[in-house]
């Protein structure tokens, strides 16, 4: 009997026959929103607060960057902030943790597996051979 071969199909599809390999979104006109917010109901933010803001976006464009070394691609997302408002930490404790465990579960799964992460804390894609030669 031959060996059978299964395929699994991608669940982020593909862009001009190039497999997604992830997501990312990027936040324009975050700090308008949020502006506008405070010149209604100021509020005094001192260094190291922690405070949690919840923003109204809109996606204005996808693109698709192409990841090094790989025949991938990653899906871009551009949203657009609109309203925006500070909240009090009770309201978005329970699912900011649940995604701390989450992102927390990731990383070491990342780790075992000796995997790179695919973006920098800023959403952008990450130049794999720019860490390698000590940066850009």
């Amino acid at each position: 009997m031959g060996k059978r071969t299964t395929v699994v199909p991608n669940p982020l599809g593909d862009f001009d026959g190039k497999p997604v390999l992830a997501t990312g979104i990027k936040i324009t006109n975050a700090g308008d929103g949020l502006s506008k917010a405070l010149a209604i109901d100021p509020v005094i933010i001192h260094h190291d607060d922690k405070i949690y803001v919840v923003l109204e976006t809109e996606c204005s464009n996808v693109a698709f960057p192409p990841v090094k070394d790989t025949n991938g691609v990653v899906r871009l997302h551009t949203l657009k902030a609109g309203a925006a408002t500070i909240v009090d930490a009770a309201l978005v404790a329970d699912v900011i943790e649940k995604q701390k465990r989450r992102l927390a579960d990731a990383a070491k799964e990342e780790d075992t597996m000796g995997n790179q992460p695919m973006f920098d804390e800023d959403g952008n894609p990450i130049d794999p051979e720019a860490d390698a030669e000590g940066g850009e």
